[in-house]
């Protein structure tokens, strides 16, 4: 029998807790598998884990990501904001808010997450300037405004630079 069996039998459910439904999620994330079967499998374990522990912010960004990579943002938004609102340094929350807002559209609510995050003049990781980028394109309006200095920054590492300049020999 599977471990997704033994961990879902009826008479487990009692003994299982959401450490064991984390790590069959993280189990499921690892291995490919043919039309993301195993994506799903994992969303339904964070999920699992997500009811028997309601207040852990980790797994929450672990369930806001699983929803991401199930292309259902408009359900990662609820995890990935609480988690941001308890974990507001973190930038693995940062950033899966940040690609939530801006995959569902919301343009107000990431340029001032990213606004509030990264100062001008100092380096961002290569996904918020990406993120900079997207909102940026194709015109600079008032809205997008307060993002200008930032994206006057390079990226703060050696390959996202090289990554930049591969970008920008495409865009032309």
């Amino acid at each position: 029998q599977t471990l997704a069996g033994l961990v879902s039998a009826p008479d487990c459910d009692s003994r299982v807790s959401s450490e064991v439904w984390v790590k069959l999620g993280t189990a499921y994330n690892r291995v490919p598998s043919i039309e993301d079967i195993n994506r799903r499998r994992a969303l339904g374990a964070f999920q699992q884990a997500a009811l028997l522990d309601p207040s852990n912010n980790e797994l929450r960004l672990e369930l806001a990501d699983a929803f991401v990579n199930q292309g259902q943002f408009h359900y990662a938004l609820r995890p990935a904001s609480i988690a941001h609102q308890a974990l507001s340094d973190n930038a693995r929350a940062t950033r899966l808010l940040t690609t939530t807002h801006i995959a569902i559209e919301n343009r107000t609510a990431a340029i001032a997450l990213l606004d509030q995050t990264y100062d001008p003049g100092e380096p961002m990781p290569f996904w918020a300037w990406l993120a900079v980028e997207t909102l940026q394109h194709p015109v600079i309006d008032d809205e997008v405004a307060p993002l200008v200095p930032l994206i006057t920054t390079t990226p703060s590492t050696r390959a996202a630079q090289f990554n930049q300049a591969v970008a920008m020999a495409f865009r032309l």
